[in-house]
């Protein structure tokens, strides 16, 4: 089931997503993959366009925080939401300690985590709002290569030979 889940939550992201009242949000990426920070954190950034109907303005929103489908919480158990109307619309944090896994949960376990921006027309009056779905996947962090490891090895065997030579030289 929820491997046909994360498809589905791109392509909304992609598309859009429209109410009656013609408030449309579109997150360039609504499912991104971060490696794990071997230590402190990083925050993954969501990017898009919030597009709000004239004679209304931003009045706020809200995120759900993220699980896993086993029940893990990412640390930072509410996103940093903004009310940009382009660029950053908000952001999640994954600390070096963290889990490894798809966190694309609300607290439920059952609903798919979600952020919501709402609109409310300027002087007051009934407020509009329209919401995407998102997700992190956190995986691991990227091991060097074995090849990247040996040339480093000679550098250093390298520099440790010029030095023995040298002490040989100068006694």
């Amino acid at each position: 089931m929820f491997r046909t889940l994360v498809p589905i939550l791109l392509f909304v992201g992609v598309i859009g997503i429209t109410d009656a009242n013609a408030m449309t949000i579109s997150v360039d990426s609504v499912a991104q993959t971060v490696a794990l920070p071997t230590s402190g954190f990083v925050d993954v950034l969501f990017t898009g366009t919030l597009t709000i109907d004239p004679g209304f303005e931003p009045a706020g929103g809200f995120l759900t925080s993220l699980w896993t489908a086993g029940g893990d919480m990412i640390d930072s158990a509410f996103p940093d939401f903004t009310n940009n109307l382009t660029g950053t619309l908000f952001s999640v944090r994954v600390a070096s300690t963290d889990g490894l896994g798809l966190y694309a949960f609300s607290a439920d376990l059952i609903h798919p985590a979600l952020v919501s921006f709402d609109e409310c027309p300027i002087g007051g009056g009934f407020c509009n709002s329209v919401s995407v779905n998102y997700s992190v996947d956190v995986v691991p962090a990227a091991v060097p290569e074995p090849a990247s490891l040996l040339l480093l090895g000679s550098g250093i065997a390298g520099v440790m030979t010029q030095v023995r030579n040298r002490r040989r030289h100068a006694a």
